[in-house]
């Protein structure tokens, strides 16, 4: 894998683990727990054509995944947290999807969207998204902070038990180009996508 598909990849698994690393608790946090509420996210729309492949997140969030374009240039990560959290507002639960860009990422949307049977968030940024912080690793020895300018664009839908992060993380020249592959993957979940450009 290139550097390029390994900046993404690392993207998707933190945007994938972001607000469910906490979920280290009992069984009521357990996305397994809420299998009625989970099940539209996690069916095969066929909505993304062949050059997505699919990506399943082993260990703890083994319920999440993530999808990377074939040619590393774009990824969407969907992620579960259930039994928490659902008396934050969801605007602040985005919000730390986009942690990695530090204090000053662009924010070019932010609000709620229309929905008949959930509450859904959308966000959009733009920033210097932080894949790796700098580190001294027993193995590995220094290893450089390292960062990318990204555009992460987050539906955050609020389900009854559970929480549910869309994530579209792209290189903003590459952003619009593939976009659409996103909404439509949206629409396939029947999550209301914001239209406007």
């Amino acid at each position: 894998m290139n550097r390029r598909g390994m900046r993404l990849a690392a993207i998707a698994l933190v945007a994938a683990g972001y607000l469910g690393a906490c979920a280290l608790g009992p069984d009521p946090w357990s996305p397994k727990t809420y299998p009625r509420e989970i099940k539209p996210y996690l069916k095969d729309t066929g909505a993304l054509g062949g050059e997505w492949r699919k990506y399943q997140i082993k260990g703890m969030e083994e319920t999440s995944f993530f999808f990377a374009r074939e040619d590393r240039k774009a990824t969407i990560a969907v992620s579960f947290t259930c039994g928490k959290y659902q008396d934050i507002p969801l605007d602040l639960l985005a919000e730390h999807l986009i942690f990695p860009m530090g204090r000053k990422p662009k924010i070019i949307r932010a609000g709620y969207v229309s929905a008949p049977r959930a509450e859904v968030y959308h966000l959009l940024a733009e920033g210097d998204y932080c894949y790796q912080d700098e580190a001294v690793y027993k193995d590995l020895g220094h290893v450089p902070r390292a960062s990318a300018e990204m555009m992460v664009d987050a539906y955050v839908v609020g389900e009854p038990h559970c929480v549910v992060d869309l994530v579209y993380a792209a290189a903003p020249a590459d952003y619009a180009r593939y976009v659409g592959d996103f909404r439509g993957y949206l629409a396939s979940l029947k999550v209301p996508v914001e239209d406007n450009d």
